[in-house]
């Protein structure tokens, strides 16, 4: 995947997921964590950075994506590219302060724990094992869970198709960041020499305006 190694991908690292493409045996939480850990301490693309690596990804792996997947991309999504990866960047980088533990990677290490290794060959297997149990409240109702599910819930475009949670209590749906989850993700644009954000000021200051993570925030749509 010639694209991981070009300029432009270096403030998201790309290569650091090759592992995954690579290894679609392997539990996709470590080689997750391990990039989670690189991307949130680098500054973010800015929004030419941004159309640059799409477009580059457009051009070398559209056509695979359809065919293995059945998703398409089309030219003119470049612009939900530049609008989705500031606020996705944000909900991937936010903390569970206490357990020192992205969120992402702390919902995924939960699901993977009930549901068996989260790997992209074993997706069917993890759908299975999904409807015959329904395990919920050790991360369904989790603060991660919860953070996550917040933060895609005050940004648009997810907010409208991600509705309501049932079975967490209702302070589930209250709108408010559980405390001790920090937004730890440089604000500064590489390149730029803009002032850099800290976590707790972004969160205050933005009024929670986060984006989702849509893997996490619609798991349970996707395997229901």
């Amino acid at each position: 995947m010639s694209i991981a190694s070009e300029e432009p991908s270096k403030c998201l690292i790309l290569a650091g997921l090759l592992p995954l493409a690579i290894s679609p045996d392997q539990s996709i939480v470590t080689p997750l964590n391990t990039w989670l850990e690189q991307i949130c301490m680098t500054d973010r693309c800015s929004d030419d950075t941004t159309i640059q690596i799409f477009n580059n990804f457009y051009q070398a792996c559209a056509d695979d994506i359809a065919l293995v997947y059945g998703i398409y991309l089309y030219e003119d999504n470049r612009d939900y590219a530049t609008q989705m990866y500031p606020l996705l960047r944000e909900a991937l980088c936010l903390k569970d302060i206490k357990a020192d533990k992205y969120c992402v990677t702390e919902v995924l290490t939960d699901f993977q724990d009930a549901l068996g290794t989260l790997s992209i060959s074993n997706l069917n297997g993890v759908k299975g094992k999904w409807h015959q149990s329904q395990p919920q409240s050790k991360f369904a109702c989790s603060p991660c869970s919860k953070a996550l599910y917040t933060a895609g819930r005050q940004d648009r475009p997810l907010s409208d198709t991600i509705t309501e949670v049932t079975g967490c209590g209702d302070d589930f749906n209250d709108g408010q960041m559980p405390h001790g989850i920090q937004l730890t993700a440089p604000e500064v644009q590489a390149g730029t020499g803009d002032g850099n954000e800290g976590g707790a000021t972004a969160l205050s200051s933005r009024g929670l305006t986060l984006a989702g993570l849509p893997a996490i925030l619609e798991m349970g749509a996707l395997l229901g």
